[in-house]
């Protein structure tokens, strides 16, 4: 056997292509560099590397062999310079390659490396496996990336073969590195059928100085407890305790074993007859031949009846046949007949009641579950991965306090072993107590520490870190919250997950230029195929609204996943955000037919499906071009001549869009004003134009009444865009004062709140004097026509059930002949929204309006402005609003009920002519008038409106439309009534929009 191991051994350091081509003094460079290093002199070995660099400048396996060495002695920054410059003169080179691998396993990779060796570690071998073939993809691994990949690997029956030979040629390719047939040595130890061989091999190896001497004697240490009385040979045993003299268990091994052998000799038994049964057992269970190998291990147990490998081989098989309780009855035989081994027995049992639990808890059968793996515990008690199955198992019941307690109990049975500490903390941080895990941790000694601990050590003291900075910032404390963030990120620059939660960070502080920093790196470190980091990245690219970079983000995600339902819909949000519907509606039809039937995101991709084909009808509808005109009568009730006002209008509108998101609008309207004729009696009169300044005797200026009306057209054109609008017009060219109006408005937001502002000149449609202007009947002389200039200024905030919103004002107001005058306004406006549904929405508001003017020229005599302009008005509304569609029909229905209080100064009859003003003392005054003053006066009272609008579609393209509204309160009661048609140009099915959109006449806007 040991002549066959070492013609094997020979025939695998035949490769080694670099061994075979370096002369003697270049092999002397790479001997001394392994010695070294296997003594801890990293410095050293690093040293003899760099002279055989310079012996071999350029060559790719020497650069990859100091990259490595730099990799262990954690000089990662070295690493990467040897990296980047391989790539750039030898990128094809397999030890290109290998110290590719070996970087990305120490850095982008490590937490990912990390998490499969914690799931070795807890026993979760098909685990482990699926993690390691997503970190490679492409296939295994070269070089000493292999040795890792190929160990893990044949942890697995089914992967076995596979491990081996690539194992072997590893071994093969760097014959001159006894660290590789080490792990072959490893690899082998782990099957019954080849731990003679591991045992062997590692007294081979026992001779060679190259390898660390602690982490060999360890390694073979293992291998022996793991083998039967059947696989540790004589020769190979005394070989081991040559080196370890005072090892009691191998010794009591080694005479249990000369003493088996001479009482077989005796006999006149092959003493290698068990060996070769256990072989051929072994091979058939992993060819899956159930039968032959229950009948071969149940030969050995005659033979051997103590065997531990065929005991735990015939079980197996029962296992695989579905026999678990047979195979539970089996030990518990062999542990009556062979009492000395009764902890073996429990040992092994208790690995199939874990196994049979685990199973019952996939399945869902928890209480059965729960039975199993506390009989295994109490088997094993010191087993901390067995507490940790069930600990987990009671925590997704709801129930951590007995995880709590299997732990307190495991830390009593075993109180200094790593493992229990361990598997303690893990469950630990699982509550989320991760200073209360970070102790734990700090319990084990850091040599006995294993990657995984050392890896949850550092996530516990980052979650603190991370956990005292968000603190700070739930303090208000942004600048040493954002400092400490920093910092933090800057100490963990590979972390991913930190990385993001820092952008997260700036991102809720509206850094939106730091916040792609920071991302940029993420995308920078994220390998192509861990789309889950890079999907949050892009999440958060939306967010910055840097689009270029969202794009190229999604681009390479989509390059990667093509297919990935996660990948598309993250596509279709970046498309939709900038206003691309199709582009929208297209990834998340993809994203719906992909996903499957049980996808969790399912119902989400729907419904952003759903709203995608909202928005783009909206885009359809903002796009479409009409023409539309309608017939508008405003009246409003007073006295003939003077206060009564009829507005009628015919305005015609144009609208043609650009682009989605902005359109033009011309406007034609046709304007007729009127207020009836101005009785020739003086009482009537005398408060109208200069008609109380001439006395009586002007009623011979016009002894039929003068009657009051004119008629023009006014134009206008627009643009408006999802910001900004813009508008140049005309008052209707005709009435006697005439003016250019227009403005200008821009809008946005910030966070939560929307606003605006805008600058307007706009006519004050209130009066025939106010709007047209009017002709003094004595002296022929026009007032009136009055203009408001004005700033405004709001924000609102506009959620899915409810609104709020505000605004203020302050215009100057002036026309022809009238005294100048100064307005303050201010607007507030909430409502909830009580029941909506896709056709219909109710809602109910609360609204406050303040009006302050400087001075009040409400009146009609000459110099007055005609419109209401109270000194303080202040009113409380409650407006209720239904609204929606039926069939056809669209309608909006409003009703409000007031409470107001304003006060009026007293003001001349004459504003601004203090000739006029005196002149008026020299005839009779009006009716109730002792003098050419119109009285201050101050009041409350009840006030209400009501609004019904109504919109039919008559075809694809034409609408029909119509508007009533009625406005009562003290002194002011006027009417509106509205007939609109409208053709748009596109035909389309879509239901009808609601609310109406009834035209308005430009005088209006």
């Amino acid at each position: 056997m040991r002549r066959s191991l070492q013609t094997l051994i020979a025939a695998l350091l035949c490769g080694g292509a670099l061994a075979a081509a370096l002369p003697t003094a270049q092999q002397a460079l790479v001997d001394s560099a392994r010695l070294w290093e296997a003594r801890g002199r990293d410095d050293l070995a690093h040293e003899a590397l760099e002279k055989l660099l310079r012996a071999r400048p350029g060559d790719p396996d020497v650069y990859a062999r100091i990259g490595l060495l730099e990799l262990r002695s954690g000089r990662i920054a070295d690493a990467a310079a040897r990296l980047k410059q391989l790539k750039q003169d030898d990128p094809q080179s397999p030890a290109t390659q290998e110290l590719a691998d070996a970087y990305r396993l120490a850095t982008t990779d490590r937490m990912r490396m990390a998490s499969v060796r914690r799931l070795l570690e807890i026993g979760k071998d098909d685990e482990a496996v699926a993690g390691l073939k997503e970190l490679f993809p492409n296939g295994p691994p070269q070089g000493e990336p292999g040795m890792e990949y190929y160990g893990i690997l044949g942890r697995r029956s089914q992967n076995w073969a596979e491990a081996r030979a690539g194992m072997e040629r590893l071994v093969r390719e760097h014959a001159d590195d006894p660290q590789y047939q080490m792990a072959l040595a490893d690899l082998l130890s782990r099957r019954d059928q080849t731990r003679a061989q591991a045992l062997n091999l590692y007294a081979e190896l026992s001779h060679r100085e190259d390898l660390k001497p602690q982490e060999f004697m360890d390694a073979w240490h293992s291998a022996i407890r793991r083998s039967s009385s059947g696989q540790a040979s004589v020769s190979s045993l005394r070989e081991y305790l040559v080196r370890a003299p005072d090892d009691t268990e191998a010794a009591a091994r080694l005479a249990r074993h000369e003493r088996a052998q001479q009482q077989l000799a005796a006999l006149g038994l092959d003493t290698r007859n068990t060996d070769v049964l256990l072989r051929r057992a072994d091979s058939a269970s992993a060819a899956q031949h159930w039968a032959s190998a229950e009948n071969l291990y149940r030969k050995i147990l005659v033979l051997e009846p103590d065997n531990s490998s065929a005991e735990d081989g015939l079980a197996r098989t029962m296992v695989e046949q579905g026999r678990v309780q047979e195979a539970l009855d089996l030990l518990a035989r062999q542990a009556s007949a062979h009492p000395k081994r009764a902890h073996g027995s429990s040992f092994t049992r208790a690995r199939l009641l874990r196994a049979r639990g685990d199973a019952e808890a996939a399945a869902g059968q928890i209480d059965a579950a729960r039975v199993d793996l506390a009989a295994a515990i109490a088997l094993t008690p010191d087993d901390p991965w067995l507490r940790y199955d069930l600990a987990k198992l009671e925590l997704a019941q709801n129930n951590s306090g007995r995880g709590r307690e299997l732990f307190e109990q495991g830390m009593a049975v075993a109180p200094q072993d790593s493992q229990m500490r361990y598997a303690f903390a893990l469950y630990v941080s699982a509550l989320d107590a991760p200073q209360e895990a970070l102790q734990l941790v700090d319990g084990i000694a850091p040599a006995q520490r294993s990657d995984g601990m050392r890896e949850l050590d550092a996530r516990l003291r980052q979650q603190l870190q991370r956990a005292e900075v968000e603190a700070l910032a739930d303090a208000g404390r942004w600048i040493d919250a954002h400092q400490r963030y920093s910092d933090l990120a800057a100490a963990y620059p590979d972390d991913l997950g930190l990385q993001l939660a820092y952008a997260r960070f700036l991102d809720h502080s509206d850094d939106a230029a730091s916040t792609d920093v920071v991302l940029d790196q993420v995308d920078a470190l994220a390998p192509p195929d861990d789309l889950d980091h890079r999907l949050e990245s892009l999440r958060l690219r939306r967010n910055t609204a840097n689009w270029p970079r969202a794009d190229r983000a999604s681009a390479m995600l989509l390059a990667q996943a093509p297919n990935d339902p996660r990948v598309l819909r993250a596509a279709g949000q970046v498309a939709q955000a900038q206003g691309q519907s199709i582009e929208a509606l297209a990834f998340y039809r993809r994203a719906a037919d992909t996903a499957p039937a049980n996808d969790p995101d399912r119902a989400e991709i729907e419904r952003l499906l759903a709203s995608a084909q909202s928005e783009r009808i909206e885009e359809q509808r903002d796009r479409l071009a009409y023409v539309a005109t309608s017939i508008d009568l405003q009246e409003k009730p007073g006295d003939p001549g003077v206060s009564h006002f009829t507005d009628l209008e015919v305005p015609v509108e144009l609208r043609w869009p650009l682009d989605r998101k902005s359109y033009v609008w011309a406007h034609l309207d046709t304007a007729h004003i009127e207020s009836g004729t101005l009785p020739a009696n003086y009482d009537a009169a005398a408060l109208y134009g200069k008609v109380q300044a001439y006395g009586p005797n002007s009623l011979v200026d016009f002894p039929n009444g003068a009657e009051q009306s004119q008629t023009g057209e006014s134009v206008a054109l627009g643009y408006h865009s999802d910001r900004y609008r813009f508008d140049l017009g005309s008052t209707p060219l005709g009435f006697l004062v005439q003016n250019v109006v227009g403005s200008a408005e821009v809008d946005g937001s910030a966070g939560p709140l929307d606003w605006f502002a805008g600058l307007s000149r706009r006519p004050v449609n209130s009066s025939y004097l106010s709007y047209g202007g009017a002709r003094d009947p004595v002296t022929g002389e026009v007032w009136g026509g009055v203009i408001k200039s004005g700033l405004s200024i709001g924000l609102g905030h506009y959620a899915s059930k409810w609104g709020a919103n505000a605004s203020a004002g302050y215009s100057l107001l002036d026309g022809r002949n009238v005294e100048s005058n100064k307005e303050l306004s201010a607007r507030a406006y909430a409502y909830r929204i009580l029941y909506g549904t896709d056709n219909m929405e109710l809602s109910v508001g609360l609204s406050a309006t303040y009006w302050a003017y400087d001075k009040n020229l409400r009146y009609y005599t000459f110099g007055q402005g005609g419109y209401y302009s109270p000194q303080s008005y202040i009113s409380l509304g409650l407006p209720v609003n239904l609204e929606g569609r039926w069939g056809r029909l669209a309608y909006q229905l409003r009703g409000s009920v007031s409470h107001s209080n304003t006060r009026e100064d007293a003001t001349p009859f004459y504003p601004d002519n203090p000739e006029l003003q005196q002149q008026a003392l020299n005839f009779p005054l009006p009716s109730g008038y002792g003098q050419p003053i119109y009285a201050s006066s101050s009041g409350s009272g009840i006030g209400y409106d009501v609004r019904s609008i109504l919109e039919y579609k008559l075809t694809r393209r034409w609408f029909l439309g119509s508007r009533f509204e009625i406005d009562r309160s003290a002194y002011y009661s006027p009417n509106y009534y509205t007939l609109y048609l409208r053709y748009e140009f596109r035909p389309h099915d879509w239901a009808i929009d609601f609310p109406p959109r009834p035209i308005i006449p430009y005088s209006q806007y």
